[in-house]
């Protein structure tokens, strides 16, 4: 794949021979397919008064034509605007829209990208609108392929279809509309009566077929028919084709599939070594893949490595920060994966950086700081049952009690923990008497439900009071209407496995009866 765009190249050419004096003109090609809503297949170059063409990257040119400056200057401002939408700055690729506005004029290339912009930011109604008046007035198969991903993301499949076909009644198709309506099928393909699969699977593997047959280097199509292959069980001919896209092409998608057959039957070196060999680390699912498997084979150090150069690379991924903090933890590095959150605090993932924080805080029994960590977003989040439950468990760990007590109040008055879900950060911690207080009022609802009854009843086999359990079994039981029997099958499974776990703990020396371990070094928050 070509690291840099013909507008990119083209501008970057022009730039450097009118720095040394040399007048220049644009020169697109008008002949071939195109794909004007995306600038994909554009073709532009630079070229002198006499005549010579600057081509380094051998663009060839059908039927060139020279075009304006304002033009080309509004395509490079639109291609900014896609790398900023990916990104995540909307802000910034709003401001490029604009200005290449201002340049191109009202053609249908701005709603387009606009629509994009809204959709990546989840106006879902207001960019389909745009993006479909776009086409509207020009078509553009390639665009309508991209929209198409984006409704199959959206869980809207039949309208996904739509555009798929559309772009499959042009003079000449797209190849990668074959490979889109393949992808498309074989989503659908597991909701098919097992009867109409066979002759479903066999279209779809023809679609696939097609788009080899124009393009044999297109993406996803041997990706397409291997996933049609492991459908079928046959796994060797799914490798083949996945090697085959991979040696050939460098195709992620097939990559990936394979990273993820390759460790399922343990064969983890050559998964490394693919992963590696590929050199995508401007991918974050390949390189989350490729530091899962080093992880596996022991190598955290390099795996560290990995990501490291990645987000050094591409410092914009944030998903990157957070796998090398989740990396240094498990290479016991606490005070190096917090310092790594910080820079993250104040950004867009400062509310994620927090709670990952705050845990890291708690796993190394440092309390009082997961309470300063965690405290300010309480403030801004009162409601939010993950801010809640970390706040909740760090003031315990500190011994906060009191304060402990009045947001676990709280979060039950506003609906935001259950007492079953209070219940269990209790005996988390080890304290098993607030867990039977809060279970026990629960008992005060019309129906508490059967797991309330049956964690109160393991509670109290846990502190010897059997024949408590017995009878708070017997009079739910009573009360339980037709649910009555999955109430006392629920509830005796709870007592035989509290006596279970109780006749174990009695036959461990090092546990004294009826004190409960300290299980908070290995239980995550």
């Amino acid at each position: 794949a070509r690291p840099v765009h013909d507008v990119e190249v083209a501008w970057l050419t022009a730039t450097m021979a009118r720095a040394r004096g040399d007048s220049v003109r644009f020169v697109v090609d008008r002949g071939g397919v195109q794909t004007p809503l995306l600038l994909v297949r554009t073709r532009v170059v630079s070229r002198l008064a006499d005549g010579t063409v600057i081509n380094p990257l051998n663009t060839k040119l059908v039927r060139p034509e020279p075009v304006d400056d304002a033009i080309v200057a509004g395509w490079w401002l639109l291609l900014r605007a896609h790398v900023e939408r990916t990104r995540g700055e909307f802000s910034e690729a709003r401001a490029d829209i604009e200005v290449a506005e201002k340049l191109l004029g009202d053609r249908p290339i701005i709603a387009f990208t606009r629509g994009l912009v809204a959709l990546a930011q989840g106006m879902s109604d207001k960019g389909l609108e745009q993006c479909e008046a776009a086409l509207a007035k020009q078509e553009d198969g390639l665009a309508r392929l991209v929209l198409a991903d984006v409704l199959a993301s959206m869980q809207q499949p039949f309208k996904a279809y739509r555009h798929v076909n559309k772009a499959l009644e042009a003079k000449e198709p797209l190849p990668e509309a074959w490979v889109s309506k393949g992808l498309l099928g074989i989503e659908r393909l597991s909701t098919l009566p097992q009867a109409q699969r066979g002759a479903e699977a066999k279209k779809l593997s023809e679609a696939f077929e097609k788009a080899l047959k124009l393009d044999d280097h297109v993406a996803g199509a041997r990706a397409g028919l291997a996933q049609l292959k492991i459908i079928e069980e046959d796994l060797l001919g799914a490798e083949k084709l996945l090697i085959e896209a991979v040696e050939r092409h460098r195709d992620v998608n097939a990559a990936l599939l394979l990273a993820q057959m390759w460790l399922a039957s343990r064969k983890t070196t050559e998964t490394v070594a693919m992963l590696a060999k590929l050199d995508r680390l401007d991918d974050e699912r390949v390189v989350q893949t490729l530091s899962k498997a080093l992880v596996v084979l022991g190598r955290k150090d390099e795996a560290l490595k990995v990501v490291a150069e990645a987000q050094r690379r591409f410092p914009e991924l944030h998903s990157l920060a957070f796998l090398r903090v989740d990396l240094l933890r498990k290479l016991g590095r606490t005070d190096e994966a917090i310092a790594a959150l910080d820079p993250l605090l104040d950004g867009e993932d400062g509310d994620s950086a927090v709670l990952l924080q705050t845990q890291i805080y708690l796993q190394a029994k440092q309390a009082d700081k997961a309470v300063q960590s965690i405290a300010k977003l309480a403030e801004r989040k009162p409601t939010d049952k993950s801010v809640v439950t970390l706040l909740l468990l760090a003031r315990m760990q500190a011994g906060q009690r009191d304060q402990a007590a009045a947001l676990a109040k709280q979060a039950l008055e506003d609906g935001v923990l259950s007492e079953l879900e209070l219940a269990g950060l209790y005996l988390e911690l080890d304290d098993s008497d607030r867990a039977q207080a809060v279970l026990e009022l629960a008992l005060n609802r019309r129906k508490p439900s059967r797991q309330v009854v049956a964690m109160l009843a393991m509670i109290y086999v846990a502190r010897g009071e059997k024949d408590k359990a017995i009878e708070l079994r017997d009079r739910m039981v009573g009360s339980a209407d037709d649910q009555a029997d999955e109430m006392k099958t629920l509830v005796d499974k709870a007592i035989a496995g509290a006596e279970a776990e109780l006749a174990r703990r009695m036959a461990e020396p090092e546990v004294v009866p009826g004190v409960a371990a300290d299980k908070t070094e290995e239980t995550s928050p």
